[in-house]
């Protein structure tokens, strides 16, 4: 077929003259390359003047391919182009589904790839559980604050660890929408991973897994998924010293609060399947217990403790840690700043810490497990701070308790560690500075002595401490407060004519002196500072 042209063609075409073919649409001056392969990107959309659009010609144009008409010449391909296939069209317009095909097999791909890995790992964290399916059927998933490819820093642990399980286990992320959706694709994957459970002959891949968790969260979600397993238990007996390790040293980004159920349901486990628990998991628990001010775990463990020692195997340092954390649980106001704390919330805790110094409760005859109960079996260093807690919490009538306890009212010498070297030192010196530090901490301790009922006693050891611990209730906004200063104490004064006494009540008449001499002595020194502080 030939086309209009020639160098000798009219820009205007005469009268009653067809429409030469050359200049109709109905083919491309460029070559029909052949199909390129598929691009790993989406391609950029040609121009429209490279997309020529095909329609039929008419049978009026189709007749001026005559050849006694001067304006047609030959074809020529090079110029002419070549006819566009009837196929164009059509994969013009499946060219979009065919991409979005592939991105679906693409994505499809990634998904299977992840789900095999974790399938294959006996030890992975991120294989669904039957609790993973619980929480998502009865709480529902977080919200998915970040999407699937950011970074997961700042994002809260929970959303890390929701994140991880489903991208691990290949199920698609727009499922978080859906909690039921998203059941339905984790018991799916669970059907499908045949998961491998861990034996007793993979202890050294069991400890390897554990030191791999870099984060409590995780930490958590491996003991968890193990204790689910029919050996994990026995894996996790034989490896609760490296957990408890690894535990304390993620205190530094968690609060012990978090970490301290991790360590109880693991502990309530191993007892009810009849494992060994370490000793050391119950020291890591009780202080864990005293930080999140959980007392009465606190002495559940402590009790656990002094059942499984004897004298000679008794933890002097978990004794002496006690004694250092609880200045810090005793205190809630400071000279600074307030911690916000009702008295609802104060007194609990004063007498949860008279409870476990003592072992008495309140509104209970038999007495609880104590550091009353140890506290002279080992080295009489702890004896200072026992005594010095005592008179934070204004138990003065436990005070004439101890010293009478022991060597029925004689001052023997005991030795006291500093930090220099032991030196043997007196109960006698052992109550006076006890009584310094304690009204040195809080000077509002010099109030409790203008009680009315400070001398009341009732001879009896039971009734006594009764008498304290109602005590604490009275004044436990006194005892809370942390109003550091600076006490002068009368050098007349020895802590054996006031303690030594044979009879309580005279013990409590000459404190109660000691205390008012002592509270003179403040205000004095405070009137007597205040003209230099105004000039």
């Amino acid at each position: 077929m030939s086309r209009l042209g020639g160098p000798s063609l009219s820009h205007v075409l005469p009268s009653r003259t067809p429409t030469p073919n050359r200049l109709l649409p109905t083919a491309s001056r460029r070559r029909h390359r052949p199909r390129r392969p598929w691009p790993s990107k989406k391609p950029v959309p040609e121009p429209m003047r490279s997309r020529p659009i095909p329609f039929e010609a008419s049978a009026l144009v189709l007749d001026l391919d005559a050849e006694d008409n001067r304006y047609v010449r030959p074809y020529k391909e090079d110029v002419d182009g070549v006819p566009v296939s009837s196929l164009y069209s059509r994969a013009r317009r499946l060219k979009p589904i065919e991409w979005r095909v592939f991105k679906f097999e693409e994505e499809s791909g990634r998904h299977a790839k992840f789900f095999r890995t974790s399938a294959r790992n006996k030890f992975s964290l991120w294989q669904v559980s039957n609790y993973d399916i619980l929480s998502v059927a009865l709480q529902g998933l977080p919200p998915k604050d970040a999407p699937e490819n950011a970074s997961v820093d700042n994002e809260d642990e929970s959303i890390k660890k929701w994140n991880g399980i489903f991208k691990k286990n290949g199920i698609p992320f727009h499922v978080r929408d859906n909690s039921s959706m998203a059941v339905a694709y984790m018991l799916r994957r669970q059907h499908l991973g045949q998961r491998l459970e861990p034996n007793v002959h993979n202890g050294r891949y069991f400890v390897r897994a554990i030191r791999g968790c870099n984060t409590f969260w995780r930490l958590e979600r491996f003991i968890e998924n193990a204790i689910q397993t029919p050996e994990g238990p026995q894996l996790i007996s034989d490896s609760m010293l490296l957990i408890t390790r690894l535990a304390s040293r993620k205190l530094k980004r968690t609060s012990p609060s978090e970490v301290l159920p991790l360590l109880n349901n693991i502990i309530i486990m191993l007892e009810y399947r009849g494992l060994r628990v370490p000793r050391n998991v119950y020291y890591s628990a009780y202080l864990l217990a005293l930080k999140s001010r959980a007392f009465p775990t606190a002495q559940k463990y402590l009790l656990k403790i002094f059942q499984r020692l004897d004298n000679r195997t008794l933890n002097e340092l978990l004794i002496w840690k006690t004694l250092r954390i609880l200045p810090k649980v005793i205190a809630t106001k400071g000279p600074e700043n307030t911690v916000p704390s009702t008295i609802q919330d104060t007194m609990p805790r004063l007498l949860a810490i008279y409870s476990l110094l003592t072992g008495h409760v309140l509104g209970e005859e038999m007495r609880q497990a104590s550091l009353h109960d140890v506290i002279y079996k080992c080295r009489s260093s702890c004896l200072y701070l026992y005594v010095y807690h005592l008179a934070q919490l204004g138990c003065f009538r436990t005070m004439w308790y101890i010293w009478h306890e022991e060597t029925g009212g004689a001052a023997p010498n005991i030795q006291v560690i500093t930090r220099e070297r032991p030196q043997p030192r007196s109960k006698t010196w052992i109550f006076l500075n006890a009584m310094q530090e304690a009204l040195r901490t809080n000077t509002r301790l010099l109030e409790l002595a203008q009680a009315p009922d400070f001398i009341h006693t009732a001879n009896q050891f039971n009734e006594d401490h009764r008498l304290d611990m109602e005590n604490i209730i009275k004044s436990a906004d006194i005892i809370s407060t942390r109003n550091s200063g600076q006490v002068y104490p009368s050098g007349n004064w020895d802590m054996y004519n006031i303690w030594g006494k044979v009879s309580i009540r005279e013990s409590m008449l000459a404190l109660q002196s000691y205390l008012n001499e002592m509270k003179a002595s403040y205000a004095n020194n405070d009137e007597a500072s205040s003209p230099t502080q105004d000039q």
